[in-house]
């Protein structure tokens, strides 16, 4: 069946616009028994006019189900489909931490999810991967089994989604939902559909595939795939140029500094030739000395073998 590929942010958007699909599908990645699911404005590429780009951002506010009762939560999905995507991710996050419930104005502990159209760079193979919060006693590192309102409001446990790394193989529940998102049913010469074709057993999996066959055959879908497209395109060629100008500048920066080096270089060679050539001319004026020593050294000796001839000479003549 073809479906529209819910990598695309409008798609993506979309099929959890449907609050029983979300709310099934984030109780199983989750692990958790949520009762009751909303959704919270968020912020989305939509306007055609407007070629700003931003990570697609889902906020729901649920009441999940616990061992101690029930209590409210902010769950915060993001999804990108860049590396450079991670400092928006972050600094999302950052203005989450400042929200309330509407209703009582108390603080809601988080739970962040984020969706990557990129594998990590640290070649993580693990498509999903859960970030989950250990309390232990700094001292005797023992855990802490209780529970803080500071601790829950003030930290949050996460969960990583990597799309390419989802695989064929099959083997629980949730592998099954997130088949859905596998790039590897890319329809031949479009990449806005899917051809998918595993056999869904599962009946919220059924629902899902059913709600991305609507979003591919609705036109304004299509529209803001086709505008998403043109953003990436501009994404990627911004991040090809702002590449090659840093390549431009870091050359340019060793060019100068080469010219810098080369500049002192050739200003301290004349002061290195006088010096050298004062150098030259200590060492000839020490030579001279030298020799002059010399000569005065053997123009006595001279003197003194003269006087030894003349004192031998006179001797002799006494003998006579």
């Amino acid at each position: 069946m073809l479906i529209a590929n819910p990598i695309y942010d409008v798609v993506f958007k979309y099929l959890l616009e449907d609050l029983d699909i979300a709310k099934g599908f984030l109780s199983e990645l989750l692990n958790l028994t949520i009762e009751s699911l909303s959704i919270e404005p968020q912020e989305v590429i939509v306007p055609k006019e407007n070629y700003g780009f931003t990570v697609l951002r889902l906020d729901f506010k649920a009441i999940i189900r616990t061992p101690e009762g029930t209590k409210k939560i902010l769950i915060e999905l993001q999804k990108g489909k860049y590396a450079t995507d991670i400092l928006r991710f972050r600094r999302y996050l950052g203005s989450n931490y400042q929200k309330s419930d509407g209703e009582s104005k108390e603080i809601l502990p988080i739970i962040t999810i984020y969706f990557l159209g990129f594998p990590l760079e640290e070649n993580i193979l693990s498509s999903v991967i859960k970030i989950n919060r250990n309390c232990t006693d700094g001292i005797t590192h023992q855990p802490i089994t209780q529970k803080s309102w500071f601790i829950e409001c003030l930290t949050h446990d996460s969960i990583i989604v990597q799309v390419t790394r989802l695989s064929e193989n099959i083997q629980s529940r949730l592998e099954q939902l997130l088949s859905v998102f596998r790039q590897h049913y890319y329809e031949k010469g479009n990449k806005k559909a899917l051809l998918y074709q595993t056999t869904p057993i599962d009946k919220l999996q059924i629902r899902m595939l059913r709600r991305l066959q609507m979003a591919y055959a609705s036109e304004e879908v299509q529209e803001q795939m086709q505008i998403e497209d043109e953003i990436g395109e501009f994404v990627q060629d911004t991040a090809r140029q702002i590449e090659k100008l840093k390549a431009d500048a870091e050359k340019l920066t060793t060019d100068i500094e080469q010219a810098k080096a080369d500049a002192e270089k050739q200003k301290q060679m004349p002061k290195a030739d006088a010096e050298n050539a004062k150098a030259d001319a200590e060492n000839a004026k020490a030579d001279a000395e030298n020799a002059k020593a010399d000569a005065k050294k053997a123009a006595e000796a001279l003197a003194e073998k003269d006087r030894l001839i003349a004192d031998l000479l006179k001797k002799l003549q006494n003998n006579d």
